[in-house]
């Protein structure tokens, strides 16, 4: 099982700053990817995550690793959800 979360980039992350994303995360816990609003991989897939940081939102849901549909409704849920940060 994967889970979803919403994250908003704080100030330090340069092009993202301020931006809302998504982070990955397995059973662990461990981080597996981080994406855009739209769902792109900002890890370009090879697990090097890009200089940033990021304040946890909320989590949105989880799904089954092989389950994208579930994947894609959990992002959409989550671009549609007006919980945001402020600082």
């Amino acid at each position: 099982m994967m889970t979803l979360s919403k994250i908003q980039f704080d100030g330090d992350s340069k092009s993202y700053a301020g931006q809302i994303g998504f982070q990955e995360t397995d059973e662990g816990g461990n981080l597996i990817h981080l994406y855009d609003e739209e769902g792109d991989q900002l890890d370009g897939g090879n697990g090097n995550f890009p200089s940033a940081s990021w304040d946890l939102v909320e989590t949105v849901g989880s799904y089954d690793d092989d389950d994208m549909d579930e994947f894609w409704n959990l992002i959409a849920r989550g671009r549609d959800s007006q919980i945001v940060t402020s600082k």
